[in-house]
């Protein structure tokens, strides 16, 4: 009778283990700017990853909204890796972080092992506690910020929500 709650304990621990999201990118080297994450630190979160780069205008004239939702939510279970998908460019990241006072990580190609493909930029995933990809996003205007705003508040709610007892 003693093995049974050990070995549910044990099964529980490996599923919890299968379930949690693998990340990858998130080494000093590939660090360029903003908070310094560790796969730790995502753990039981909300993860936005943003996929850009310089030489595309409308990535770097969605910084400023990016900053401004990093603001809204970040004292909640919410994580915003911005991700440079093309080339090492860090003298070019620092002046666009001074430009526009951008206080969010960003990193040299990170994310989430095994990431949705894309093929333009800027792309936009949200990554709920379990590691699955509940939100995919494409390019930047008004609209697509407002959806991507209204994706990362839902699931944030989904997370802090009150659990009610019967």
């Amino acid at each position: 009778m003693k093995t049974m709650p050990v070995l549910a304990l044990t099964i529980m621990t490996a599923l919890n283990a299968l379930a949690a999201p693998e990340w990858q990118g998130l080494d000093d080297s590939e660090w360029r700017s903003g908070p310094k994450l560790t796969p730790e630190m995502l753990k039981g979160k909300v993860v936005l990853v943003d996929k850009w780069a310089m030489f595309c205008p409308p990535c770097r004239a969605a910084m400023p909204h990016l900053e401004e939702l990093w603001e809204k939510y970040r004292d909640k279970p919410f994580v915003f890796i911005s991700s440079h998908c093309h080339g090492d460019q860090r003298d070019a990241i620092a002046k666009l972080v001074e430009q526009h006072n951008l206080t969010f990580s960003i990193y040299n190609k990170a994310g989430l092992v095994g990431e949705p493909s894309f093929n333009a930029i800027p792309f936009f995933y949200l990554v709920n506690p379990k590691g699955e990809v509940v939100y995919q996003g494409l390019g930047f205007s008004l609209k697509t910020t407002k959806e991507l705003e209204d994706a990362v508040a839902a699931e944030i709610a989904k997370i802090t929500a009150p659990v009610s007892v019967s």
